[in-house]
């Protein structure tokens, strides 16, 4: 049997809806030599008998395919663990198992990663809403320095896992996630990887689709007290690992966390959280509150005088446009 070079890596959780064209997605690739893990963490749906009988379809996968079952349900950052302690080739790429990518997704960027000798390859994507899809760039820059700083902010380099093709030596010199880290942990890594990075390549194409209308997903679901903690736990591996790495640029990943502060703030419907964590980043705030946007000025504003009962009032008046604006 001849090796593959590309491992696919895919969580399974709640995606019934998704699993089979996501899988139809992944067996019915142009580039043949691939290893595919999946890992339930206990999927209280019916997500692994579905994607069981794709697997019955593609029997020339069959030998390709790893399936591991965590014994209780330990969330995505656990998950992704799981899955690099289970891949075995010299590429991986995680994949989103209510997501699915074109048929010659991995042929391209495993061709574009051997030609360039790249340690991460990118591509565009799709955003799939429920009517209509919109192509989104990610855009890599020739200087290292500000694939750096947009990688930090998000604005044109895109801090997600799963438009890119990553060498397996790159990832073993990032820091481990904290396990419980069920947030923003695809963005820890996302991150790591780009400081780590000598080289990173694009195909300017888009391959994967983005589903973005999936109400079950951990992006989806409302600012709870457990979203604001793991938001704390995400800006301070932030913020250990730039200081390790290079001083310069804290001052942006500061601005960041005001910014991510006061789109917690707006987007919660909860009084009380806002009263919980309203001193959360102050001193950062203090330094970056006049470059803050309209909006997120106008909470941040009410959160530092403690005018909760006002935010609360913002805060359905945002609801409110942003329904009928829709």
């Amino acid at each position: 049997m001849k090796y593959s070079q590309v491992s696919i890596l895919v969580p399974i959780y709640n995606v019934s809806p998704f699993i089979e064209r996501c899988a139809h997605s992944l067996f019915s690739q142009t580039y043949q030599d691939i290893e595919y893990v999946f890992v339930d963490d206990c999927t209280p749906d019916n997500s692994m008998e579905r994607l069981a009988k794709v697997i019955e379809r593609y029997p020339q996968r069959k030998e390709q395919v790893k399936i591991i079952q965590h014994t209780n349900n330990k969330g995505i950052g656990a998950t992704r663990n799981t899955l690099l302690d289970n891949a075995c080739r010299q590429y991986f790429l995680f994949i989103d198992s209510d997501d699915w990518i074109e048929p010659d997704m991995i042929e391209l960027l495993y061709n574009k990663a051997k030609e360039t000798q790249a340690d991460i390859t990118v591509c565009d994507f799709f955003e799939e809403l429920r009517n209509k899809n919109v192509i989104v760039t990610d855009v890599v820059f020739d200087d290292i320095d500000k694939n750096r700083y947009n990688i930090i902010s998000a604005t044109e380099t895109r801090p997600c896992l799963w438009n890119k093709l990553i060498k397996r030596d790159l990832y073993n010199l990032c820091s481990c996630i904290p396990v419980d880290l069920n947030y923003g942990e695809d963005k820890c890594i996302a991150i790591q990887l780009y400081f780590h990075a000598n080289k990173i390549a694009k195909v300017n194409k888009p391959l994967y689709h983005y589903v973005k209308y999936n109400v079950g997903s951990i992006t989806a679901k409302d600012r709870s007290r457990k979203y604001f903690k793991n938001a704390l736990q995400y800006w301070n591996f932030l913020s250990d690992f730039l200081q390790k790495q290079d001083t310069k640029y804290i001052e942006k990943l500061d601005l960041e966390k005001v910014k991510h502060k006061a789109s917690l703030m707006i987007s919660t419907n909860s009084y009380s959280l806002r009263k919980e964590y309203a001193k959360m980043f102050y001193e950062e705030e203090t330094i970056y509150f006049s470059q803050l946007k309209h909006g997120k000025w106008i909470i941040t504003f009410l959160i530092r005088h403690r005018l909760f009962v006002l935010a609360q009032i913002y805060h359905y008046g945002v609801v409110l446009l942003n329904r009928f604006s829709n």
